[in-house]
């Protein structure tokens, strides 16, 4: 493990491999989505036994404000952010997305002012802050996909039924495998906003044209997937090239 995030990500998934609540990974099914079961009551163990690890603290739900030139919403309120050394200097901020949230709606490189827009901004207003001295980038900005790789249920698919980027006969194909489904759409999308052009504050008030793809050293973009038998990260600085996935088999207890 040669980095920071390499080491968040293998202690993650022994956190997931230990936290009987999980059942081996049946909380992340569709029955799991039931009253937030599944992120309300059986992941913050998880969190809990992952910063016990680590050896770092962590908070739920920091709530990070992003001036309005931004144009990406008044804010973000990230699920976990951990810190490996004081509360001024995050490490890690970990965003968990349920299987009815690790959706293509929720990641296409749109831009919206409002809240009709990729989670891909969210990393945009962290890193324009913390260029512009608002306040401190983590390492990383992690999204967890929740994506099972066998067939599921009935759950809802936001993308047919409210965005509207699919036919209703694709919940079929989605519900055989969500992970086979959705885990290349969103990398692809997570590539096509690594290469956009965007105004990025520069020195002196300024703004300058840069692609996400050059700022991967300030803050990462990273995705990281997790079904009932593997884990499976891909990185931002390897540009979210599939043949650079980091494959791990969940060995549960």
């Amino acid at each position: 493990m040669s980095d920071v995030v390499d080491t968040f990500v293998w202690h993650l998934k022994t956190s997931i491999e230990s936290t009987c609540g999980l059942q081996k990974g049946e909380a992340f099914l569709p029955a799991g989505l039931q009253g937030s079961q599944f992120s309300r009551q059986l992941f913050p163990p998880v969190v809990s036994h992952l910063a016990l690890t680590l050896g770092w603290s962590v908070q739920p739900e920091r709530h990070i404000p992003f001036p309005t030139a931004y144009q990406v919403g008044n804010s973000m309120r990230v699920d976990y952010a951990f810190y490996a050394t004081d509360r001024d200097q995050p490490t890690i901020y970990l965003e968990l997305e349920t299987l009815d949230r690790a959706q293509l709606y929720n990641f296409l490189p749109r831009r919206d002012s409002n809240s009709d827009q990729s989670k891909f901004w969210y990393w945009y207003g962290i890193v324009a802050n913390h260029l512009t001295g608002h306040s401190l980038a983590p390492r990383a900005l992690i999204f967890l996909l929740v994506l099972p790789d066998e067939p599921v249920h009935n759950y809802r698919v936001w993308d047919v039924y409210d965005a509207k980027l699919f036919d209703t006969d694709i919940r079929r194909l989605i519900y055989q495998s969500p992970f086979r489904f959705y885990d290349p759409l969103i990398k692809t999308a997570a590539q096509l906003f690594l290469e956009c052009p965007i105004e990025f504050p520069s020195g002196g008030g300024g703004w300058s044209t840069s692609t996400p793809k050059e700022f991967q050293h300030v803050c990462e973009l990273v995705l990281v997937t997790v079904t009932r038998s593997f884990i499976v990260m891909v990185r931002g600085k390897k540009g979210f090239v599939t043949a650079a996935d980091e494959r791990y088999p969940l060995l549960w207890k």
